[in-house]
């Protein structure tokens, strides 16, 4: 007999393990989750709710991963494979796509393939995939990396671009000074915003007047060159580095007749205005490259050099302001750059400043200044401008926090428009209020990002020479400028920093994906086994990593929604969660692991400060250290259900030690937008009934997981009269009670397991006769922690079942 509940009953019912629920998100009528306003931390305006994170995942969460058919196969080879493979992946690249976006897939076959360096995938619609996530002698693909240095193994890289984006926004405004002296302007707020983009900064230098000036370009014989003079954090305390920059390019261009001409060559850079497209128009421009930057920035000055001598008796006009900002083309080449051709937005893309007092989290509409230029299906950008009221009240300026460094972009799309009220398609994470600098919103088409590439089915190891060398494989797969890719079915071992880590990268999903044993020192930088460095809209699930620090992470102004559902981690060092610097909107559901923390970090890290805000903690469970969770002023950072071993931090927290219904708030919030479907296209039969912590811990990151989790043993769902039936109390010490159910005359086992899949305990051992049995377990021998129990029974007839759950000792 098999049990066959309603899909709708599994999400939205529970059993009475599950019976609490939360006073802000819970279960109402028609089975749809409802939403109590509240106030975030240090406020008294009940405006805001829990946002909906359902957007996460390929193509916006509830989207089945494709099957791409190959059309490369790849036999291991003797010696570097490298080669051989980046060829094949170069001609699938070159092939057209059909009319979903695909080339095809490269099929690694069954084998051992050494590779000496990077593959790289960076054409649309190509998916690499072995045959198996296990050794080759199970079957498996296994891709060895031997570089005796730090690289990412497998990288998937775009080439973004952004078009329509805002108007100049002006970074400072200076008089002309005096001829052969300097003028500095403040660019800070254009430079860490470029820090967090493509790291290569465009600046526009222009005026209002009709009057005649002119500074040093870089082809100035005397040296008289434009700078950018970078002020960065030292490694020793007190310290302050700076740095001098030369443009890569610089050039000015010329409106009228000469409107087609180039003046690249020229050593100096005039700046007049007397009128768009007037012949005596003149505006320069500067690049710079900024990738070799990696300490915290604390300042940015643009000097430019001053040439002509505005005291002259012929000259009238002595007081004259230029104008310094940034445009986000940055294609522009010296020797091509033209009036008619530079990089300047159209006027009807300019920024809105948004015009409602308080933007609430969760929020779907608010009111613009202006909605000129905007239009039904924009794709826009949303600014959280943040002032020094907003660093000053969380007392971050002590951490090295400058309100420029933080205005986080979060990218949306106007699904209506009312009057100035426009509505967006995905929540509002983070609360944008004008006491704290408000925001804005600007039009931009992104253009280059890698789509619809995967990586599949295979096993990633790194050579290594100690469990301390630090000079060899760093990250199994790494995406960069990406939307709508994938990675599944993939194991990476002894890398030293992750297995998936996502470097701008939108609507990702990551499924069934194992980090395992990173060999490196372990300390700060290190063994971040599921990142999200910078990107949007990602989903991770089903994931397991063992002997990591930062397993399920965040790093700096990572701007949400981005979720980790069902996931373990084990021999822990460090805590999971958001790592530094604000990371806004994430979401750790059903997450099984060591330290738990969201935080104000303080000057860990060079001034990490507040690590992040809307951070949900969702029926989580930690093993170690504590579980702590602390919210800013202005921001809310939610605890409810799970359990810890020590709860810290005066944050919000609900059911303690329970779960609560839903058992899964992303997957419910999924069910609400797109229905049943959506779920059952994600999910797997195990993952519906129940967490799949101690599945993912036998599992261990080799064989089939969704095989496991598909179909839960030899003879399909655990039968009912086969069943365990859930210990209580749990947590126990020293003793549980739990029962079990056979159906007919057999042999039966239950054992209990450590995490790592040590049996610690034999409790049955035997034949036995059909019925329900109670037992008592005494844990005082062994050590506080979490443990599997599991029942093996094989009937008469020789059909074998299994089936598992999850205590918890205390002491």
């Amino acid at each position: 007999m098999r049990i066959l509940i309603p899909f709708l009953s599994l999400l939205a019912l529970s059993p009475a393990a599950y019976a609490q629920t939360s006073a802000l998100v819970s279960i109402g009528s028609g089975g749809r989750l409802q939403y109590q306003p509240f106030a975030n931390w240090g406020q008294s305006n009940a405006d805001n709710v829990v946002p909906d994170f359902s957007a996460a995942g390929y193509v916006g969460g509830g989207v089945p991963l494709p099957v791409i058919p190959a059309v490369e196969t790849v036999d291991p080879v003797t010696g570097d494979a490298r080669a051989v493979i980046q060829a094949a992946i170069d001609r699938v690249s070159a092939l057209p796509k059909d009319l979903n976006g695909f080339r095809g897939a490269i099929l690694l076959k069954s084998g051992r393939y050494y590779v000496e360096g990077s593959l790289v995938l960076r054409a649309d619609g190509v998916v690499l995939r072995g045959e198996g996530q296990n050794t080759p002698e199970h079957g498996g693909t296994e891709i060895i990396a031997t570089a005796q240095v730090q690289h990412t193994l497998i990288r998937l890289v775009g080439s973004e671009t952004a078009t329509g984006s805002s108007s100049e926004v002006v970074l400072d405004s200076k008089l002309y000074p005096p001829q052969y002296t300097i003028a500095e302007y403040d660019v800070l707020s254009g430079v860490a915003e470029e820090l967090e983009g493509d790291r290569t900064i465009s600046f526009h230098v222009f005026t209002n007047a009709n009057q005649y000036t002119h500074y040093g370009s870089r082809e100035d014989a005397e040296f008289r060159r434009p700078v950018l003079e970078l002020t960065t954090s030292s490694s020793v305390p007190g310290e302050d580095t700076v740095v001098a920059y030369w443009p890569v390019a610089d050039a000015y261009v010329r409106g009228g007749v000469d409107s087609l001409h180039n003046f690249g060559a020229d050593s100096s850079l005039p700046i007049k205005y007397s009128g768009e497209g007037a012949a005596n128009t003149r505006e320069g421009f500067l690049k710079f490259n900024l990738s070799s930057i990696t300490d915290t920035l604390k300042a940015a000055k643009l000097k430019l050099y001053a040439k002509y001598d505005l005291t002259r008796p012929d000259v009238t006009v002595p007081v004259l302001t230029h104008f310094v900002s940034v445009v986000s083309d940055d294609s522009w080449d010296e020797m091509t750059i033209t009036y008619a051709n530079r990089p300047r937005p159209a006027a009807t893309n300019a920024v809105k400043r948004i015009a409602t007092t308080y933007v609430p989290s969760g929020a779907t509409m608010f009111t613009l200044s202006d909605v000129t230029g905007l239009t039904v299906g924009d794709s826009i950008k949303i600014v959280r401008t943040p002032n020094d009221t907003w660093i000053n009240t969380l007392d971050m300026a002590q951490y090295g926090w400058i309100a420029a460094n933080y205005r986080t972009k979060y990218e949306r799309v106007i699904t209506a428009i009312d009057g100035s009220t426009i509505t967006i398609n995905v929540p509002v994470v983070q609360a944008m209020e004008d006491q704290f600098g408000g925001g804005e919103v600007y039009k931009e088409t992104v253009h280059g990002r890698l789509v619809n590439c995967g990586v599949e089915s295979m096993l990633l190891t790194s050579v290594y020479a100690s469990d301390i060398d630090e000079q060899h494989g760093w990250n199994g797969i790494s995406l960069t400028q990406t939307a709508h890719c994938w990675v599944q079915n993939v194991t990476a071992r002894y890398f030293g920093y992750a297995c998936v880590m996502l470097d701008w990268a939108f609507n990702t999903t990551v499924q069934n994906c194992a980090m395992l044993d990173p060999k490196s020192i372990t300390t700060g930088g290190r063994k971040y086994s599921f990142y999200i460095d910078k990107g949007s809209f990602n989903l991770f699930q089903r994931c397991y990593a063992r002997g990591g620090r930062h397993d399920y992470v965040t790093g700096s102004q990572v701007a949400g929604p981005n979720v980790f559902v069902d996931c373990a981690a084990v021999q822990t060092y460090s805590d999971i969660g958001p790592h530094h610097r604000y990371a806004t909107g994430v979401l750790f559901d059903n997450i099984y692991g060591g330290e738990t923390r969201v935080q104000n970090r303080k000057a860990m890290g060079t001034g990490h400060g507040w690590a992040g805000a809307q951070t949900m903690f969702w029926n989580c469970i930690s093993n170690a250290g504590e579980f702590k969770v602390e919210s800013p002023v202005g921001a809310m950072n939610w605890g409810i259900g799970g359990t810890g071993l020590v709860k810290t931090g005066a944050g919000f927290w609900e059911q303690y030690g329970t779960m609560v219904t839903p058992r899964s708030l992303y997957f419910q919030q999924l069910q609400d937008r797109l229905g049943t479907s959506a779920v059952e296209n994600v999910t797997l039969l195990r993952q519906r009934q129940g967490p799949i912590w101690n599945q993912l811990v036998l599992w261990g990151g080799f064989g089939d997981l969704s095989a496991i989790l598909s179909d839960v043993s030899e003879g399909g769902e655990v039968p009912e009269t086969y069943a365990l039936f859930q210990n209580y109390p749990n947590p126990f010490n020293p003793t549980t009670n739990f029962g079990f159910r056979i159906a007919d005359f057999g042999f039966v086992k239950i054992s209990v397991f450590d995490l790592l899949g040590r049996e610690v305990a034999v409790l049955v051992d035997e034949e036995m006769t059909p019925g329900f049995y109670s037992m008592t377990w005494d844990g005082r021998g062994i050590s506080s922690g979490m443990y599997l129990y599991r029942i093996t029974a094989r009937s008469a007839s020789g059909t074998r079942f299994t089936d598992t759950k999850t205590m918890m000792l205390l002491k």
